[in-house]
């Protein structure tokens, strides 16, 4: 591999567009249902716009974006059928390695499941009255949940996961997620990871199932007492 071309085999300032858009997407400035001309984009991420549709062809291939035919490109709705759809996704993607990741016992995932939960539990004091999480704490929930599963130790898990998550994430932004929203679910990853380092996969299987399923119960109540789900189910932000 040269150095004009990232680790995943992508041009630099494609990969730099795709993270910047990943992001923006990601934190909502970039709305749901929102046009994404290419050349006000490379605008706002001083690039050309070669790698800025590049960019979105990938995205568009992991579910942030939608390809409309001789249209462009447009960031992806956001809808309550979606979300329970991600959560059903969710369920089954993870338990199924979750049960895995517990069968093969192996003692590098132990380790790394350990230290993603002493990494998260501090973060936990992170969350405050604000109307978004720490952004540290995002990162270490992710960790969390994908060391446990062990997408972060393969490379199409992973990213099949961050993709998944990147969806997922949005309603939990747009839920002005508080620390009253985690109080119920806080205690949830370290009963995870005590059932599932003890080789238990039948609990920590369950626990996982309530902490996705009333996660995700708790995002649409906000989002419907909020005033943020209109006709179909459509979830729209409110103005800034």
């Amino acid at each position: 591999m040269n150095d004009d071309e990232s680790a995943a085999g992508r041009p630099p300032k494609t990969g730099r567009t795709l993270e910047a858009l990943r992001r923006d997407i990601g934190a909502l400035a970039l709305a749901p249902g929102a046009k994404l001309a290419t050349v006000a984009l490379a605008a706002r991420y001083g690039v050309g716009q070669a790698p800025v549709r590049e960019a979105l062809s990938i995205l568009a291939g992991e579910g942030l974006v939608l390809r409309e035919s001789r249209r462009g490109f447009r960031v992806a709705p956001m809808s309550l059928a979606a979300l329970d759809e991600l959560t059903e996704t969710r369920v089954t993607l993870e338990l199924a390695f979750l049960s895995r990741a517990i069968a093969a016992g192996d003692g590098g995932w132990k380790t790394r499941v350990r230290r993603a939960l002493d990494l998260l539990l501090p973060a936990l004091q992170l969350v405050g009255d604000s109307r978004r999480l720490d952004p540290a704490w995002e990162e270490a929930h992710r960790r969390f949940h994908f060391a446990l599963i062990g997408a972060d130790e393969a490379a199409t898990l992973f990213g099949l996961s961050r993709a998944l998550y990147d969806r997922y994430d949005r309603y939990r932004l747009a839920a002005v997620p508080r620390r009253a929203f985690l109080a119920g679910i806080a205690d949830d990853h370290a009963e995870i990871a005590e059932a599932a380092l003890a080789g238990d996969a039948i609990r920590a299987s369950a626990v996982l199932r309530r902490h996705i399923e009333d996660a995700s119960r708790t995002l649409r109540d906000n989002i419907v007492a909020l005033g943020l789900a209109v006709e179909n189910g459509q979830v729209r932000l409110p103005l800034a």
